[in-house]
Parts: C-alpha cells; structure tokens; sequence
C-alpha cells in the first residue's frame, strides 16, 4: 500500500511539473523590418492642396512608426500605418523627415526628402497682339 501511495504522489508531481523532458514550445522571434521607403521621394507638397497620400512600403511586420521631427503644418503622420496625409499650411524648405518602423525585435528607417512649395500662379494672361502695318 506505501509503494502504490508513493507511486500515486510521485505521478501527481511529474503531472503538476508539466510532465518533464523538452521544456515546452517556443515562438520565433519576429524579423526585423527592412527596406523601407516612400515610392514618391523626395515629395513638393504644394501649399493649400491636399497631398496624395504617401504610403510606406516596407518588408516585415511593423508595430509601432515614428517620424521626426515633426512634419510641416497641415501635414499628418498616422502611427499606425506610417501614411502621411493632409494639406501643408506653410511654406516650408526642404528637410529630411525620419521615419522608423519598428516590432519587438528591432527597427529600421528611411529619410523622407519633403518640402512645401508655392502653388504656381492662376490666371496669368497675356494681351493679344496685332501686327499693324
């Protein structure tokens, strides 16, 4: 009766322990993210009109995205999926605009060429001229 009481507790232990041996699974870790870019650098926003929507093209899974500094007024950058939206408010000359994708395992960046011209002038006309003789 003791050994089959002894065999019974020590059944119970392995059990309770996770059964021994291997350890148990492991996940791999995420790939870093690579290659990124902005098919349309360098980017003239033109002021007062709204901006294409810049999307970033990147390899591997992305959690987290950052820019810096910030970008012009009127411009936006969506942490969540690195778009870059809106229409520029003020002129502003051309900087390098980075921008970092990240995931638990690391991050990479890539330097935005951004500027915000003038809009080209409307309405200009000359008067027609007539040959006289």
């Amino acid at each position: 009766m003791k050994r089959l009481v002894a065999l019974l507790a020590i059944s119970l232990f392995v059990a309770a322990c996770g059964g021994g041996g291997g350890g148990g699974s492991t996940t791999p870790p995420v790939p870093v993210p690579s290659d990124l870019s902005y098919p349309s650098s360098p980017v003239d926003a033109t002021l007062g009109v709204t901006l294409p929507e810049l999307v970033p093209v990147v390899t591997g899974t992305v959690t987290t995205w950052a820019i810096s500094p910030a970008l012009p007024t009127g411009l936006n950058f969506d942490v969540a999926s690195g778009h870059i939206t809106g229409t520029p408010t003020v002129l502003t000359a051309r900087a390098t605009y980075t921008v970092t994708a990240s995931n638990a395992t690391g991050n990479t960046t890539f330097g935005l060429s951004l500027a915000v011209v003038p809009a080209a002038p409307t309405g200009l006309s000359y008067p027609a001229i007539v040959a006289t003789k």
